[in-house]
């Protein structure tokens, strides 16, 4: 029996596929420009806000952070996709690819264009901005496909590749490989992905996938690195070196007894201060802690020290702009001090905030609610965080909904709330 290749498209469906490998990746860009200006403005609000510091304060790992912001972003862009794939198959827009391939293809995109939000959001600290700005941005990174689309004749593997960079442009040549496939009446098929559908062309669909997955990482080390460096307005940033100490990755060992109560400094022995509680162990030691506004180079803590001890309370006292706040915002890490530091249990606060942390109990001045999450959530949230059970956290939620006097309000949105 003999077998035949399939038929080529008619006239006017080889027009229609032509104009698809242009098209297409346009398409594609607008359909998501503003679940990226959402994707942006959410994670700078929460920046903003400062619950990105504050959950971090109460033991959120750096990367659960992400994490969870990568699966919220990523489950109904994956919804989108599979429709997509659905409309572009059963559609008659691609009546011989494989759809599964597609989707792949598609699915890549959508980890590629996260990670690039990511990436956009650490330049901006206002969330308005940010959703103007990222959805600008991100279409801009579009238009280099636009002249590679008018080159693509002279243009080398290599100039390709290094145009791949942007994850639009890897993604528009996708779009040329399974639209030429298309023409041909064999479509994208897991068989052919590793080949190019012009002879002597090496950019194959599966180099634009690949392309797509390096973007993606590139986009998480660079947002992982200028994040650390240039945290914005709260945070403490990292030296640009830090991936090569040894203390990032390990952390810096813990002073031994009372030597990071240690720095003493010739005033410390006067008559007019108190002296140090015999056999009392220093929880937290300040020494010499400085703390310039770059907005009106205001200082607010001049020259600070002062050593905390284990088993005691100790509290700030002092009149409107005496430091107190800035002074326990540094110690929490939601700032960085000018000059100076401070040790806690140890360690300090410059280079292991993360394991100081895991140590630290704080009361903000500020609200750190989530609009979108009950009362109960937020007690739930927030215990959990700090590694309570879940058995443990259900009892205590019950008790603390009542002392409050809000058992009529337990499953009310914080953003309802007066």
């Amino acid at each position: 029996m003999l077998s035949y290749p399939p038929a080529p498209p008619p006239p006017l469906a080889l027009r229609f596929l032509r104009s698809l490998s242009r098209s297409l990746p346009l398409y594609m860009t607008l359909a998501w420009i503003y679940s990226v200006a959402m994707m942006v403005k959410g994670v700078v609000q929460e920046k903003e806000a400062r619950l990105k510091e504050t959950v971090r304060m109460m033991g959120l790992k750096h990367s659960t952070y992400w994490l969870s912001w990568f699966i919220s972003s990523a489950l109904p862009l994956t919804v989108s996709t599979l429709l997509l794939t659905l409309i572009l198959k059963y559609g008659k827009v691609l009546q011989y690819s494989d759809p599964s391939v597609i989707f792949v293809f598609l699915l890549t995109f959508c980890v590629s264009t996260i990670m690039e939000c990511f990436f956009i959001s650490v330049f901006f600290s206002r969330a308005n901005l940010a959703a103007a700005c990222g959805g600008l941005i991100y279409f801009v990174l579009y238009l280099p496909h636009i002249l590679c689309y008018a080159w693509r004749d002279v243009l080398s593997f290599r100039v390709k590749v290094l145009a791949s960079l942007l994850s639009s442009v890897a993604f528009g040549f996708g779009c040329e490989n399974f639209s030429k496939y298309e023409e041909q009446g064999v479509g994208i098929q897991w068989n052919n992905i590793f080949r190019s559908p012009e002879d002597d062309e090496r950019y194959s669909f599966i180099v634009s996938i690949i392309m797509m997955l390096v973007d993606s990482f590139i986009y998480w080390v660079l947002t992982w690195y200028i994040e650390n460096v240039f945290p914005g307005r709260y945070g403490i940033p990292k030296p640009w070196y830090f991936p090569f100490t040894t203390s990032y990755w390990c952390g810096t060992p813990a002073a031994v007894s009372d030597d990071f109560g240690m720095l003493r400094e010739p005033w410390e022995n006067s008559a007019y201060l108190e002296k140090a509680p015999p056999g009392a162990s220093v929880g937290v030691s300040i020494r010499n802690l400085v703390k310039v506004y770059k907005t009106g180079k205001k200082v607010a803590v001049d020259g600070l020290s002062v050593d905390f001890y284990q088993d005691q309370i100790t509290s700030f006292l002092g009149h409107n702009g005496a430091g107190k706040t800035t002074t326990m915002s540094i110690l929490t890490g939601l700032f960085p001090p000018t000059s100076g530091t401070a040790f806690i249990n140890g360690k300090d606060i410059r280079s292991d905030m993360d394991a100081i942390r895991k140590q630290l109990g704080m009361c903000p001045q500020h609200n750190v609610l989530y609009n979108d999450l009950t009362v109960e959530e937020h007690i739930y949230f927030y215990a959990r965080l700090k590694g309570r059970g879940s058995g443990d956290v259900k009892a205590e939620m019950e008790q603390m909904i009542k002392d409050v006097g809000l058992p009529h309000k337990r499953k009310d949105l914080a953003k309802n709330l007066s």
